[in-house]
């Protein structure tokens, strides 16, 4: 029984001595998922007709996972992200999540993304 515990204070040891040295190797360490999709941003335009094909560019640019319903706590996998209602990425507002579609807003513009690709 000794030797049990004598084994695991060292394996304990061990563990927080490791633990201890990795934050002190590089405590400002960028963590980066390398399976993440890059997300490209666009620079704003003013003229509205542009605008509207660059709201249109940027829904390409999103796509549409997966969703779950489940209420007020609906989520949606959109371009890798898991957002609630309410979150928002690159500027889209989660609003409603449907079975195979989502509803997200920017500047009062609603834009439909749907899982086979699709946006309205």
């Amino acid at each position: 029984m000794r030797v049990l515990s004598t084994v695991f204070i060292l394996c304990l040891y061990f563990v927080s001595a490791l633990a201890a040295a990795n934050e002190k190797l590089n405590p400002y360490q960028i963590i980066h998922d390398p399976f993440a999709m890059p997300i490209l941003q666009k620079k704003p335009v003013l003229d509205s007709e542009a605008a509207n094909s660059e709201h249109k560019a940027l829904t390409k640019e999103l796509k549409l996972f997966s969703t779950l319903r489940a209420g007020r706590r609906s989520m949606a996998n959109v371009s890798g992200r898991i957002l609630k209602i309410g979150e928002s990425i690159e500027g889209y507002k989660l609003i409603e999540v449907y079975e195979r579609s989502v509803i997200l807003i920017k500047k009062q513009q609603r834009t439909r993304l749907t899982l086979d690709g699709t946006d309205e």
